[in-house]
């Protein structure tokens, strides 16, 4: 793919999910990564079909899951101001936060 919108696990922040498809197939993405190189791996299951190279992909995110990251990423920023300016622990990790 040459255009990507999926993003990888980094930061704490977990990968999209979503599906990658032709007219005939659907590939379901569990897990996105980004090698040291800059290439984003796709980690998934062929549910239908077969994907050939050169075949023309639509990608879709699962949009939910994507909100999701994004709100609790928004809160772990919130969480960490509030640590900085009362003293009070706050603990984040794999999009998730604590006070």
């Amino acid at each position: 793919m040459t255009k990507l919108r999926s993003y990888a696990e980094s930061g704490g922040q977990s990968a999209d999910t979503g599906e990658i498809s032709t007219e005939d197939a659907v590939f379901a993405v569990y897990n996105v990564t980004k090698t040291e190189n800059g290439h984003f791996l796709h980690f998934g299951a062929i549910e239908k079909g077969s994907i050939n190279k050169n075949d023309t992909v639509f990608a879709e995110i699962g949009v939910e899951k994507r909100m999701s990251a994004m709100r609790n990423h928004t809160a772990h920023i919130f969480f960490k101001r509030v640590k900085g300016s009362t003293g009070r622990a706050c603990t984040s990790g794999r999009s998730a936060c604590k006070c």
